[in-house]
């Protein structure tokens, strides 16, 4: 059966997946809309957009980039039909109810999501998850951080690292991957995204490029590399934009 997924860009890393009644919101932090339409058209989560659904909010970590406090709000207003926050255990001030921690290599059922995570390289976890028959992987802040002015060593293992985690997702069903193209590591922004679609992507997988704030020119960068002749791969331009996807 053919599922239809619409997609949300939030922000930076932030994305809102709404899959029939479900909403997974991940790393939501910038909750100041860029105009007046206060919604997911604009790149904020307001109430409207929560009600009577089953909502799911990921945070990665606990960086300012990919956490707002904001999102503890939610639950009070008391308009979705469930809230449930599924949070890295470096998160100590969560201020909800309806909770779940976790760490590095976990693989549980929480109602019928199925969650495995593995260990970011900087800071947390990333998310996949099994919903509906949808299979979606959210990198948070594992990547290959080849930063030009660390050390040989310590590239190196970065470098494994991220390699031996993104590598656990060989095999597995993925129809969706959100995956860093972060233009502050300069001409290494494609490390990631070239070893994800070389080694891990399946064939119908869409890759959604993330962790570029407003720096929209990443995109510019990727044709001129060539990998937006792939189709599978979405191509961003504002906050807000929303994606409609069949697969």
């Amino acid at each position: 059966m053919m599922k239809n997924i619409k997609i949300w860009y939030l922000y930076n890393s932030g994305f809102a997946v709404k899959i029939n009644e479900k909403l997974l919101i991940f790393d939501y932090y910038n909750d100041i809309p860029y105009d007046l339409d206060e919604n997911l058209n604009s790149g904020v989560i307001r109430p409207d957009d929560l009600k009577d659904l089953d909502v799911y909010v990921f945070v990665t970590h606990k960086h300012h980039d990919h956490y707002n406090k904001v999102i503890y709000s939610w639950e009070q207003l008391n308009i979705a039909h469930s809230i449930t926050y599924l949070l890295s255990n470096d998160i100590k001030d969560a201020l909800c109810n309806n909770v779940h921690f976790f760490e590095s290599h976990q693989d549980c059922l929480i109602d019928d999501l199925r969650i495995l995570t593995l260990k970011s390289n900087d800071e947390g976890i990333s998310f996949y998850v099994q919903v509906n028959d949808v299979n979606l992987f959210h990198s948070g802040d594992l990547n290959w951080w080849c930063w030009e002015d660390e050390s040989d060593e310590w590239k190196e293992g970065i470098e494994q690292t991220y390699k031996s985690e993104i590598g656990r997702l060989k095999n597995l069903p993925l129809d969706i991957a959100f995956i860093p193209v972060d233009p502050r590591l300069k001409f290494n922004y494609y490390l990631s995204l070239k070893y994800f679609i070389d080694k891990i992507m399946p064939e119908h997988c869409t890759v959604i490029p993330m962790h570029f704030g407003d720096q929209y020119s990443i995109f510019n960068q990727l044709s001129t590399d060539g990998y937006l002749e792939n189709k599978n791969i979405l191509s961003i331009s504002k906050r807000g934009q929303m994606f409609e996807i069949f697969c």
